[in-house]
Protein backbone atom coordinates (compact mmCIF):
# COMPACT_ATOMS: atom_id res chain seq x y z
CA UNK A 1 0.00 0.00 0.00
CA UNK A 2 2.96 2.13 0.75
CA UNK A 3 4.22 2.03 -2.34
CA UNK A 4 1.01 2.11 -4.72
CA UNK A 5 0.42 5.47 -2.49
CA UNK A 6 4.14 7.24 -3.20
CA UNK A 7 3.92 5.69 -6.84
CA UNK A 8 0.44 7.51 -7.06
CA UNK A 9 1.62 10.84 -5.58
CA UNK A 10 4.93 10.93 -7.76
CA UNK A 11 2.47 10.38 -10.75
CA UNK A 12 -0.01 13.05 -9.24
CA UNK A 13 3.19 15.45 -8.53
CA UNK A 14 4.57 14.65 -12.07
CA UNK A 15 1.36 15.78 -13.74
CA UNK A 16 1.22 19.21 -11.49
CA UNK A 17 4.69 20.02 -13.06
CA UNK A 18 3.83 19.19 -16.35
CA UNK A 19 0.51 21.47 -16.22
CA UNK A 20 2.48 24.03 -15.44
CA UNK A 21 4.40 23.83 -17.46
CA UNK A 22 1.64 23.63 -20.03
CA UNK A 23 0.37 26.31 -18.78
CA UNK A 24 2.43 28.95 -17.92
CA UNK A 25 5.08 27.90 -20.21
CA UNK A 26 4.29 30.12 -23.26
CA UNK A 27 3.72 33.13 -21.33
CA UNK A 28 6.43 35.62 -22.41
CA UNK A 29 8.20 37.36 -19.45
CA UNK A 30 9.08 40.62 -21.22
CA UNK A 31 7.48 43.83 -20.14
CA UNK A 32 4.58 45.24 -22.23
CA UNK A 33 6.95 48.46 -22.92
CA UNK A 34 9.24 45.88 -24.92
CA UNK A 35 6.31 44.95 -26.59
CA UNK A 36 4.53 48.25 -27.18
CA UNK A 37 8.58 49.40 -28.49
CA UNK A 38 8.80 46.29 -30.93
CA UNK A 39 5.12 46.58 -32.37
CA UNK A 40 5.03 50.33 -32.77
CA UNK A 41 7.25 50.71 -35.95
CA UNK A 42 5.82 47.00 -37.02
CA UNK A 43 2.22 47.93 -36.67
CA UNK A 44 2.89 50.75 -39.87
CA UNK A 45 4.87 48.08 -41.99
CA UNK A 46 2.69 45.67 -41.61
CA UNK A 47 -0.53 47.36 -42.38
CA UNK A 48 1.33 48.97 -45.53
CA UNK A 49 2.36 45.43 -46.35
CA UNK A 50 -1.21 43.92 -46.35
CA UNK A 51 -2.59 46.75 -48.52
CA UNK A 52 0.29 46.39 -51.16
CA UNK A 53 -0.12 42.40 -51.39
CA UNK A 54 -4.36 42.98 -51.57
CA UNK A 55 -3.85 46.05 -54.26
CA UNK A 56 -1.09 44.04 -56.23
CA UNK A 57 -3.32 40.20 -56.18
CA UNK A 58 -6.38 42.04 -57.41
CA UNK A 59 -4.28 43.22 -60.13
CA UNK A 60 -3.60 40.10 -60.86
CA UNK A 61 -6.36 39.58 -61.85
CA UNK A 62 -7.11 41.84 -64.87
CA UNK A 63 -3.23 41.68 -65.84
CA UNK A 64 -2.18 37.77 -64.14
CA UNK A 65 1.40 38.71 -65.26
CA UNK A 66 1.48 40.48 -62.22
CA UNK A 67 1.07 37.36 -60.17
CA UNK A 68 4.69 36.43 -61.53
CA UNK A 69 6.24 39.55 -61.45
CA UNK A 70 9.23 41.44 -59.92
CA UNK A 71 6.58 43.28 -57.38
CA UNK A 72 4.72 39.74 -56.29
CA UNK A 73 8.29 38.83 -55.46
CA UNK A 74 9.28 41.51 -53.60
CA UNK A 75 6.27 41.17 -52.04
CA UNK A 76 6.06 37.57 -50.69
CA UNK A 77 10.13 38.57 -49.14
CA UNK A 78 8.30 41.49 -47.60
CA UNK A 79 5.67 38.74 -46.25
CA UNK A 80 8.30 36.68 -45.12
CA UNK A 81 10.22 38.75 -43.42
CA UNK A 82 7.23 40.63 -41.70
CA UNK A 83 5.79 36.97 -40.71
CA UNK A 84 9.12 36.69 -38.94
CA UNK A 85 9.21 39.72 -37.40
CA UNK A 86 5.56 39.07 -36.05
CA UNK A 87 6.86 35.73 -34.87
CA UNK A 88 9.80 37.16 -32.56
CA UNK A 89 7.89 39.98 -31.17
CA UNK A 90 5.09 37.95 -30.12
CA UNK A 91 7.82 36.42 -27.74
CA UNK A 92 6.83 39.88 -26.09
CA UNK A 93 3.72 39.78 -26.07
CA UNK A 94 1.36 40.62 -23.18
CA UNK A 95 -0.64 37.27 -22.15
CA UNK A 96 -3.97 39.26 -22.90
CA UNK A 97 -2.46 39.79 -26.34
CA UNK A 98 -0.83 36.70 -27.31
CA UNK A 99 -3.80 34.88 -28.82
CA UNK A 100 -4.48 38.11 -31.00
CA UNK A 101 -0.54 38.26 -32.07
CA UNK A 102 -0.60 34.55 -32.96
CA UNK A 103 -3.52 35.30 -34.95
CA UNK A 104 -1.98 38.27 -36.48
CA UNK A 105 1.42 36.56 -37.89
CA UNK A 106 -0.28 33.43 -38.85
CA UNK A 107 -2.72 36.07 -41.42
CA UNK A 108 0.55 37.26 -42.40
CA UNK A 109 2.26 33.76 -43.25
CA UNK A 110 -0.77 32.37 -44.81
CA UNK A 111 -0.98 35.60 -46.82
CA UNK A 112 2.43 35.49 -48.21
CA UNK A 113 1.93 31.84 -49.16
CA UNK A 114 -1.24 33.16 -50.99
CA UNK A 115 1.35 35.83 -52.74
CA UNK A 116 3.64 33.16 -53.63
CA UNK A 117 1.04 31.25 -55.73
CA UNK A 118 -0.42 34.15 -57.36
CA UNK A 119 1.58 33.08 -60.38
CA UNK A 120 -0.71 31.25 -62.50
CA UNK A 121 -3.82 31.63 -60.10
CA UNK A 122 -3.99 35.16 -59.45
CA UNK A 123 -8.30 34.50 -57.92
CA UNK A 124 -7.19 31.66 -55.36
CA UNK A 125 -4.41 33.99 -53.68
CA UNK A 126 -7.13 36.90 -54.32
CA UNK A 127 -9.59 34.77 -51.95
CA UNK A 128 -7.07 33.67 -49.69
CA UNK A 129 -5.59 36.92 -49.14
CA UNK A 130 -8.95 37.92 -48.52
CA UNK A 131 -10.33 35.04 -46.19
CA UNK A 132 -7.13 36.10 -44.04
CA UNK A 133 -7.66 39.74 -44.14
CA UNK A 134 -10.58 39.20 -41.38
CA UNK A 135 -8.60 37.50 -38.78
CA UNK A 136 -5.23 39.85 -39.32
CA UNK A 137 -8.02 43.02 -39.38
CA UNK A 138 -9.54 41.75 -35.82
CA UNK A 139 -5.54 40.80 -34.31
CA UNK A 140 -4.41 44.45 -35.39
CA UNK A 141 -7.16 46.06 -33.70
CA UNK A 142 -6.62 45.05 -30.53
CA UNK A 143 -2.84 45.01 -30.90
CA UNK A 144 -3.01 48.95 -32.22
CA UNK A 145 -5.00 49.77 -29.29
CA UNK A 146 -2.90 48.49 -26.91
CA UNK A 147 0.02 50.03 -28.96
CA UNK A 148 -1.27 53.31 -29.70
CA UNK A 149 -3.34 54.05 -26.15
CA UNK A 150 0.64 53.87 -24.34
CA UNK A 151 2.17 55.92 -26.57
CA UNK A 152 -1.03 58.44 -26.16
CA UNK A 153 -0.63 58.48 -22.73
CA UNK A 154 2.97 59.35 -22.84
CA UNK A 155 4.23 55.44 -21.15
Amino acid sequence: MSRKMSTTKLVLGGALVAGAFGVFGGVAAASPNDYRAGMKDLVPQANQWVADVTMTADAALTKPELGCGAEMAELVLRGESIAADLVGTGANAPRALATAHGQMARSVARMTDAARAACGNPAGAVGMIAAEQAGYSASMLRINVFVTRAYASGR
